[in-house]
């Protein structure tokens, strides 16, 4: 993630932040300071609409959130020139497709032995002499 995307990210979510604050208010909700029973059919539909907008926003900021600090730990793991548990450098991917590909040779190689291994006529041994 670019710096630019990084900076506009933050103030994206400093905006979602306040719309947040204000969809989770129950002040703000239909219905506030009624009781259910004294609700109609529709009112009651759009009070629980209301806490669905407040949950969505919520995770949309929590998500935003997340890909922030995920963000941040990236850039300074990499500042200060380790990486981090998860995110393979250069040479370790390159050490990994060695070692595929090694075990895909030592597969190939044991399924051939195992296939001359088959075609071999039987032969019986005698033990003792005895036929």
């Amino acid at each position: 993630m670019t710096p630019d995307q990084l900076k506009r990210l933050n103030e994206l979510s400093e905006k979602l932040a306040e719309v947040a604050l204000s969809d989770a208010d129950p002040k703000n909700w239909v219905g506030h300071g009624v009781l259910p029973m004294d609700l109609t059919q529709e009112d009651r539909g759009d009070a629980v609409w209301c806490r669905k907008v407040a949950l969505s926003t919520l995770s949309v900021l929590g998500r935003m959130v997340t890909l922030i600090t995920q963000a941040v730990y990236l850039k300074a793991q990499t500042e200060m020139g380790r990486a981090p548990p998860g995110v393979k450098t250069g040479e370790e991917r390159l050490l990994d497709d060695e070692v595929k590909a090694a075990e895909k040779e030592g597969a190939k190689l044991l399924r051939e032995l195992l296939d001359r291994e088959a075609d071999k006529p039987k032969v019986k041994k005698s033990v003792h002499g005895n036929p």
